[in-house]
């Protein structure tokens, strides 16, 4: 059982690795270099739309399913309501978790959308631009803390 757990953990930890790191390439890379570029709704939209599938695919579904699983061997519970009496860290970075989820899916299938649509109207994206950028960075800031309260989970 150990060697599942450990592997769990690896992939936990690597998806988490993957999402985050894709979500700051994009930010802080793909779009400040791109965002003069003619053709920049087609290719932010390319980009976009290959992260965003392999996020709800593979990715969350992953961190959802090994977060799941470690979170029961470290206490012992089956059912999340019970890991509060272990850890309020394991229960607070599952609600996060399914924040960051549903942030992202009004930014990917909503917000976004919006604004790329706008953009190639012709069409002033500047509030859904913003929108969807502050989506991301709260988004980025909650990985970050989700990040923080699973060392803190292994590490005390």
């Amino acid at each position: 059982m150990r060697f599942i757990y450990l592997v769990s953990v690896f992939i936990h930890i690597f998806s988490v690795i993957f999402w985050l790191g894709g979500a700051s390439f994009l930010s802080f890379i793909l779009v400040p270099t791109i965002s003069k570029k003619q053709d920049y709704p087609n290719l932010l939209e390319v980009m976009v739309k290959r992260y965003s599938r392999i996020t709800w695919s593979i990715i969350f579904p992953l961190i959802l399913i090994t977060g799941y699983f470690n979170s029961y061997i470290r206490t012992g519970y089956l059912y999340p309501s019970k890991w509060m009496e272990v850890s309020s860290l394991i229960f607070w970075k599952f609600h996060l978790f399914f924040l960051i989820v549903i942030l992202s899916a009004i930014h990917d299938f909503w917000i976004g959308q919006k604004a790329i649509y706008d953009m190639r109207a012709g069409i002033n994206p500047s509030t859904y631009r913003k929108i969807s950028s502050w989506i991301g960075r709260i988004n980025f800031f909650l990985g970050i803390i989700m990040l923080y309260l699973g060392i803190r989970v292994v590490r005390g």
